[in-house]
């Protein structure tokens, strides 16, 4: 199986030296990257290597383009001469405007097939960047954006897999499902990673709610085992950071700062004086911690306010925190919850509701939207909950009688840890199946069911 490594490994041991050129007269930064790898094992190859980049403040469309140097392009580029070594191109890529700042993973791997690969090797390369231009448009230099790329001390800015060809052949890629209301999701046969957004329901409002829930590999939640509300989030505390894991089992960092600092290296003014500050340096986004009240806002650079309630904080354990409002430019969601903590009700500030029942301390029924609900069943093995079916039911009639308008199933592998096996649409009888390996998705088959 392939086995990842990055810049922050030793096997093989990754050192990036870097030049940042700015041309002004075209409103351009290029990148110049020279890259050693030692302690390399002849008997892998690499299957794949990603750089990571770090996009901001993007005021127009942008292109990247990336080309391939050598030594003597690496040594001898300067701002006088930097274009007349620009021919080599690997690949362009369009990175659209945008208020957030942007992590772009730039696929590399063909410059490694250019070269032999021995214990200790080099390869130079040069990303460009510069503001797209339309059709109608000979040359652009208004426009403003930033291009860097992280620390590589403490961030993976190069992510890499190696195999073993004499006992393996090399896979890696994505492959996404839709299944209309039965399942969306992408699936990485390399790392096993199966994501399946199994419901998605919103109101018809001007500012809709939104209610998720997911299939993963990494948390369970108020559907049973490996599926998550969109709503369910947990933090492990520690005192220089606060790391915050999604629905999905993703983490997001974010590391204790002085205001002075973040304003003055990120340009971050917290809404309130009040509060321990803590920053995700990736995104700019910022959590204002107030443990006199058990209390965390998580503010994006869109300034939407997201605000949790805690119970406990000891440094290294995750604990659930509890989504209690979020707040945006148009609208405020609040989310109600019972003496246990669990979302009985989601609603804006004007009729729009979701309601959320339960039986057990699982999802019974959702409802929604004039007469609109989902009802949610369940198989119990070794006293774990696992979803079985969702029916979507209609009682806008005349005769107010219940219609189910559709139906998805779900089955899931005899032994633990359960994983999905099969989703499907109850009518058409058409889905997926799903094979692992050593416990991770290798194969995925469209399928008729019954057939």
């Amino acid at each position: 199986m392939p086995i990842k490594f990055s810049n922050l490994n030793s096997s093989p041991k990754v050192s990036i030296t870097n030049k940042k050129i700015e041309l002004a007269s075209e409103n351009s930064i290029t990148q110049c990257f020279k890259i050693n790898f030692s302690n390399y094992d002849g008997q892998y190859s690499i299957g794949k290597i990603n750089f990571q980049v770090r996009l901001s403040e993007i005021s127009n469309d942008l292109l990247l383009t990336v080309y391939i140097l050598n030594a003597n392009n690496f040594n001898n580029i300067s701002s006088s001469n930097i274009n007349q070594y620009l021919s080599n191109k690997l690949s362009v890529i369009t990175v659209e405007k945008s208020d957030e700042a942007i992590l772009k993973n730039i696929d590399i791997i063909k410059i490694l097939n250019e070269i032999a690969l021995s214990s200790t090797f080099e390869i130079y390369f040069a990303i460009k960047c510069e503001i797209k231009k339309q059709d109608n448009q000979e040359n652009v230099t208004t426009g403003s954006f930033k291009f860097d790329f992280l620390d590589v001390a403490k961030n993976e800015v190069l992510v890499g897999e190696l195999y073993n060809p004499t006992k393996e052949s090399y896979l890696h890629r994505n492959i996404e499902q839709d299944i209309s209301f039965v399942g969306k999701g992408k699936f990485d046969l390399f790392n096993g990673n199966l994501k399946v957004q199994l419901l998605d329901i919103s109101t018809s409002s001007k500012e809709p709610i939104q209610l998720t829930a997911t299939y993963n590999e990494k948390r369970s939640g108020i559907f049973g085992e490996h599926i998550t509300a969109n709503f369910e989030y947990q933090a492990v505390f520690n005192p220089d950071y606060i790391e915050i894991i999604n629905s999905i089992g993703d983490s997001n960092y974010y590391l204790l700062m002085e205001r002075d600092k973040a304003l003055e290296k990120y340009k971050i003014t917290p809404f309130s004086t009040e509060g321990t500050l803590y920053v995700n340096i990736t995104d700019l986004s910022y959590i204002l911690l107030f443990s006199n009240k058990y209390e965390m806002d998580l503010v994006n650079k869109k300034n939407y306010k997201i605000i949790f309630h805690y119970i406990g904080n000891t440094p290294n354990k995750a604990y659930d925190i509890y989504l209690q409002q979020i707040e945006t430019d148009k609208t405020t969601i609040k989310y109600i919850r019972n003496s246990l903590n669990k979302v009985t009700e989601i609603k804006t500030n004007d009729i729009d509701s979701i309601k959320i029942t339960y039986e057990n301390g699982y999802v019974d029924k959702i409802s929604y939207d004039n007469l609109r609900y989902v009802k949610f069943s369940y198989q119990i093995k070794l006293s774990m909950k696992l979803l079985t079916k969702i029916e979507y039911c209609d009682n806008n009639n005349t005769t107010h009688k219940e219609i189910v308008q559709s139906v998805s199933c779900y089955e899931y592998n005899e032994n633990y840890p359960y994983q999905l096996l099969t989703a499907y649409d109850d009518t058409t009888k058409q889905g997926y199946m799903y094979g692992y390996t050593d416990g991770v998705v290798s194969k995925i088959t469209n399928i008729l069911k019954g057939t």
